[in-house]
């Protein structure tokens, strides 16, 4: 549970305007003024909704967010499992071993290509965006990031190590709040 200085500290706009309301009553109540009680009662009203407002939760910071994908992105990897050996480098046995290792190989570079086209792809894309408009160049090329649908060759663990590399080397004091969609 949050404590009532949490409570205070994020709804201090309803607080203030029921405490003004609550004033602005009882003065004008105390001087007849019965324009000044309703615009107490009214204020005091306006307070309690403004409290019942869904409070919004900050922006994560650019280092965190950085941070967090290359994190998904080194987690999704080891569920992936280690990469075949590539056939073409990888030549041994009968010609059904090599058709075996050549599917597997070429199999898990498929599905790691779409996932990452259909999981992360745009949220890396977004965050290389983000952090070069903050003048933070990860170096990774666009073709690296956003691969065509010919060559369907992503290399994410280059990707989730550089994206971990510029998270860590983005100072805290420099605050960058940047906006999510």
């Amino acid at each position: 549970m949050h404590s009532i200085a949490h409570f205070i500290r994020t709804h201090k706009v309803g607080i203030c305007l029921m405490l003004i309301g609550a004033g602005i009553g009882i003065v004008g109540g105390a001087f007849g003024k019965t324009a000044a009680v309703i615009a107490g009662v009214l204020c005091f009203f306006a307070g309690i909704s403004v409290l019942f407002l869904p409070s919004r939760k900050p922006e994560e910071l650019l280092k965190s967010r950085t941070l967090k994908l290359a994190n998904e992105l080194f987690d999704f990897l080891r569920k992936q499992g280690p990469e075949p050996p590539n056939p073409l480098s990888h030549r041994v046995g009968s010609e059904a071993d090599q058709r075996q290792v050549f599917n597997a190989y070429f199999d898990w570079k498929k599905v790691t290509y779409f996932k990452y086209m259909a999981e992360f792809k745009d949220r890396v894309v977004k965050i290389d965006y983000e952090l070069a408009a903050e003048g933070i160049f990860t170096k990774l090329e666009r073709r690296e990031i956003d691969p065509s649908e010919t060559s369907q060759e992503v290399d994410l663990k280059k990707i989730a190590e550089t994206l971990l590399l510029v998270g860590t080397q983005i100072p805290e004091k420099k605050n960058l709040l940047l906006r999510r969609n």
